[in-house]
């Protein structure tokens, strides 16, 4: 090979070698960890819709990676993995969130929406209730919501017990999602204990429980509804949940406008979709499974107002966790007309 042609070939690979170093330093690589494990298939399939979106839109300027089942971070190491910097993203449970954030305990106070549908229409991005919700997190905690994703409403699950009255909850040990259906049944005479959903079987078997508060796809997810016997549907919905997109801020705003906008399509998406893929999966997998194993009763409008009269005291014990004018307002949207 002679001297110009060895010339080329080295400008020629130099030039290569600094072309790829140029898009690998391009390259937006994320973090997203969860702790929900395949085997939700009522909204795990979103969550890596989610990834999955991020690096199509990407087109190879962002490389997305999905850390699920606790692969990366433990239920309770979540929040401090994302406020840590060792991940840029996490899909979180709202009612995992209130120890940390107690804002978000808002979305779980009992009776406050009719219905899913109803909580959903509040807090998609935009809606007034989001924007409170999202400033507020922004200002305290630094923590910018990017999605609600709001799902199935918690409903009661009790065995041989069915819960009609408020009075039935008097003594019952049922397993509570968080501080706030925690605090409500306690204010109802009812034992909060609080158990992961790993541990929910065991303890029925055990009747260490009489029940547990949950959305009713997770019965079927859990393999429950040989132990359990009622489902008790309220109208207002007994509670609230989401499985939220969270990001810092200060690492959002340093993203340009293109990757910020790739993420917010991803997450608009998400919200857009999983409620829809949530009741359909509940319609088509868990409900004929539940229909066939538990009974559903529906306590009538003179029996549900006690449960909502009683609410009231949760309403106020949150409120003072809070600023009391987010809380005052935050109540006002939630349930305007």
């Amino acid at each position: 090979m002679n001297r110009s042609l060895k010339m080329l070939v080295v400008c020629l690979l130099t030039m290569a070698v600094g072309i790829y170093a140029a898009y690998a330093e391009d390259v937006v690589k994320i973090t997203i960890a969860t702790h929900v494990t395949p085997s939700y298939e009522d909204v795990f399939p979103q969550i890596q819709r989610f990834t999955d979106r991020i690096n199509e839109l990407g087109k190879g300027k962002i490389q997305a990676e999905l850390h699920h089942s606790e692969s990366l971070f433990k239920v309770k190491e979540l929040i401090p993995g994302l406020t840590k910097g060792a991940c840029d993203i996490i899909f979180h449970t709202s009612s995992h969130t209130v120890e940390n954030w107690s804002e978000l305990g808002g979305l779980g106070l009992p009776f406050l929406y009719k219905d899913e549908n109803d909580c959903r229409s509040r807090w998609m991005v935009g809606k007034p209730l989001f924007e409170l919700v999202n400033k507020e997190m922004v200002r305290k905690y630094g923590v910018k919501i990017m999605a609600s994703g709001i799902f199935r409403g918690m409903v009661i699950v009790t065995r041989q017990k069915a819960v009609e009255k408020i009075q039935d909850l008097n003594g019952l040990r049922l397993r509570a999602t968080g501080k706030i259906d925690g605090d409500y049944l306690k204010t109802c005479g009812g034992i909060p204990l609080f158990l992961g959903s790993s541990q929910m079987d065991e303890a029925l078997k055990k009747e260490a429980l009489d029940g547990v508060i949950t959305y009713p796809a997770n019965i079927v997810n859990r393999k429950l509804e040989d132990r359990l016997d009622y489902i008790t549907e309220t109208k207002p919905m007994f509670g609230a949940w989401g499985f939220q997109i969270y990001v810092l801020s200060k690492n959002f705003d340093k993203f340009s406008k293109e990757v910020q906008d790739v993420f917010m399509q991803a997450a608009s998406e998400y919200d857009r979709d999983l409620l829809e893929k949530f009741l359909e999966y509940e319609n088509r997998t868990a409900k004929p499974i539940l229909e066939k194993k538990i009974k559903y009763v529906s306590p009538n409008a003179e029996q549900m107002k006690p449960f909502i009269d009683a609410a009231q005291k949760t309403y106020a014990e949150w409120s003072k966790t809070v600023d009391p004018e987010f809380a005052k307002k935050f109540i006002e949207l939630s349930q305007a007309q």
